[in-house]
């Protein structure tokens, strides 16, 4: 009987460097977390600062040997994205992970959601065109339980009082694994 996947099923990601956007909570941290236990170099992406180094030092007490660095990242706004790629420090990127959260509404959730998956789109459109062997991977965890809810404002973030089933954001993050294969997380022969 198969027990599912698990994040100790990541292959050693040693020599990759992962950045992952929206890392200071939910399962955008669990999944920095995981990539750093496997010996990823992380860059969390994260709005804001204080959360972000909190994070950082959150994984790393439980992780002495991670390699994890934050850098201020805010995907609304364009200087704050041209800022993050003119201070990349690193020789390459292996890895992507879009899990940056709505702006205080369902609906910006929601398009945040559809702008990742067109990101994705366009991404591997062009690495196809240049011949890349890169996959731009993209899934939705479904309902996660993660802290979002409890951001939102002006409505409960309750259904009638009752509290929706969710997934926690270790389930959450196993989803997107799992919906790609864990392909994109294996070695490549150019690590």
């Amino acid at each position: 009987m198969t027990t599912g996947w698990k994040a100790s099923d990541i292959p050693d990601q040693s020599g990759r460097t992962a950045v992952v956007t929206g890392a200071n909570s939910g399962t955008g941290l669990v999944t920095a977390r995981e990539l750093a236990r496997r010996g990823a170099r992380v860059v969390l992406a994260c709005r804001s600062e204080q959360r972000g180094k909190e994070a950082a030092a959150r994984i790393t007490r439980e992780l002495p040997e991670a390699l994890v660095v934050f850098t201020p990242l805010d995907l609304a706004d364009l200087s704050s994205i041209r800022d993050f790629a003119s201070s990349y420090a690193y020789d390459r990127l292996d890895l992507l992970i879009n899990s940056e959260r709505g702006y205080r509404r369902w609906i910006a959730y929601g398009r945040s959601k559809t702008a990742h998956l067109l990101f994705t789109h366009e991404l591997a459109g062009r690495l196809a065109t240049a011949g890349s062997d890169v996959i731009a991977a993209a899934a939705h965890p479904g309902y996660a339980g993660t802290n979002l809810p409890t951001r939102s404002r002006g409505r409960s973030s309750r259904a009638g009082g009752a509290r929706p089933r969710s997934r926690g954001a270790r389930r959450g993050r196993q989803t997107m694994w799992r919906a790609n294969g864990c392909g994109w997380l294996r070695s490549s022969s150019r690590a």
